[in-house]
């Protein structure tokens, strides 16, 4: 009985961590859902297979279907293997390619690792240098690309063109409208590149508690700065369907992003293959990066790309336009 209210208690604590939204226990989500399941869920089974106390199965039950609800992994890896669909193939033909690159820690993104991939538009986060995403413009897409930049940040497209970028205040993120070619109505792009999370996640740590509960009401505020820019600049230039990309610092179940994920869809959970985590990039457990968009817009693939020396996986999605 011990095992199994040791398991209930960390349940009863990982729901308060889900959906009270509180800044004090943000620290909790540092770990993916699915490693928190195993760990939690362990005393309750040894519970089961020991003394077969129903209790503990009741428990098991509990979390499995916790992490199948919370979780958007196991439905990523249940797509394996839909890659190779006709039907996918067909409609990748009809979709742009929206890839988001985490450029921290990297030196430069190599030009041969995207060409194959053909992208129509390319969200650059945390440049060393910002002359870097000009010199992959001119690489993938030959002189006078159309580009836009604000800071270390950048968003490069194959085709169409760019209006002005309106920085938001409070991070390093901004707003351009994209007018594609063979489409009559533009796009909003949205570069994101929140504060990064505190290096610190030793969960034994007053300070690291501290600083993730810090970090969570930062990333409360530049949510919200983004959400009322977006709506002012509807309010100026119309309201048309955005696609959202970039640095997070914070996985999709965090409550603070509540309202974002009122607002746009996630591709990955839509549409995602495979496990889609991104950081760190040796061995990714965290999905930090994301790419969202409004309707009508559609997306039918997403994935994840390994780019070497870069601290963080590249996510990239095909979004079907109007």
């Amino acid at each position: 009985m011990f095992l199994t209210c040791v398991s209930l208690a960390i349940w009863l604590i990982f729901i308060m961590a889900m959906w009270s939204g509180s800044d004090r226990i943000a620290a909790l989500l540092l770990l993916p859902v699915w490693l928190v399941t195993i760990t939690a869920v362990a005393p309750a089974l040894l519970a089961w297979l020991w003394a077969r106390e129903w209790l503990a199965f009741g428990t098991v039950i509990l979390w499995t279907l916790t992490a199948i609800m919370v979780s958007d992994v196991f439905q990523g890896i249940g797509r394996i293997g839909l890659d190779q669909d006709p039907a996918r193939i067909a409609n990748e033909r009809l979709t742009w390619k929206i890839i988001s690159i985490d450029c921290r820690n990297g030196s430069s993104v190599p030009a041969e690792i995207l060409q194959p991939i053909h992208p129509d538009v390319i969200f650059l986060q945390n440049l060393q240098h910002i002359d870097q995403a000009q010199t992959l413009a001119v690489d993938l897409f030959g002189a006078n690309p159309s580009i836009r930049t604000n800071g270390n940040n950048a968003i490069i497209v194959r085709h169409g063109q760019l209006a002005q970028a309106w920085p938001i205040i409070g991070n390093g993120s901004f707003i351009v409208d994209w007018s594609p070619d063979r489409t009559v109505v533009p796009v909003r792009l949205v570069n994101v590149n929140l504060t990064p999370g505190p290096e610190n996640r030793n969960l034994f740590s007053a300070d690291c508690w501290k600083a993730h509960a810090e970090t969570r009401a930062t990333h409360r505020k530049e949510i919200d700065s983004l959400l009322e820019a977006l709506k002012n600049m509807g309010r100026r230039a119309g309201e048309i369907p955005v696609i959202c990309a970039g640095a997070f610092y914070s996985p999709p179940q965090s409550p603070v992003f509540d309202p974002f994920l009122h607002v746009m869809t996630d591709a990955y959970g839509s549409s995602g293959v495979g496990y889609g985590a991104t950081c760190p990039s040796d061995f990714p457990i965290l999905r930090l990066h994301r790419i969202g968009y409004t309707s009508p817009l559609r997306s039918v693939h997403s994935s994840t790309l390994y780019i070497p020396g870069l601290a963080a996986y590249a996510v990239m999605a095909d979004i079907k336009p109007l």
